[in-house]
């Protein structure tokens, strides 16, 4: 094993809890320039209220990942690498971590993320991409050409 755990977090956009994202506003967007103009004052009002809701839960997790390692790289709104290397003695493997993120992240705020453990952030990314909503995957540095 190697001793380097890189974690790429991923929120799932999909549900009930954090449901604003980007083909939202598309959706949004595409009613505001069918001149429905009531409706779309409405839905600016969601976006703004479902903005919020996003906003708040962020911190919150990134509060959460503050508590296993302070090594936190946050990239836009919905994303983050975390280096564990130096969690393991205290919280265990990556996996481990990642699992425990995964449960407590679900628990406390009631979405779904999907995780990614590797030797490097782009692996990282490339597993927390492989399964969704709500999973952990590990790619270690010997089989990361099977991927």
């Amino acid at each position: 094993m190697n001793d380097s755990q890189i974690i790429e977090l991923y929120w799932n956009k999909n549900t009930k809890a954090i449901s604003a994202s980007i083909e939202q506003y598309g959706a949004y967007c595409f009613t505001v320039a069918n001149g429905i103009l009531a409706d779309a004052r409405e839905m600016a009002n969601r976006m703004v209220e479902e903005s919020q809701i996003v906003t708040a839960a962020n911190k919150r997790a990134r509060e959460i990942y503050a508590e296993y390692t302070d090594q936190i790289e946050p990239f836009g709104l919905d994303e983050s690498w975390l280096d564990v290397t130096g969690s393991a003695a205290l919280f265990g493997s990556g996996k481990q971590i990642a699992d425990t993120l995964r449960n407590r992240i679900k628990f406390e705020l009631g979405v779904t993320i999907s995780v990614g453990v590797s030797f490097n952030k782009i692996f990282a990314k490339l597993g927390s991409d492989l399964k969704k909503p709500d999973a952990t995957t590990v790619i270690p540095p010997d089989r990361y050409q099977e991927i």
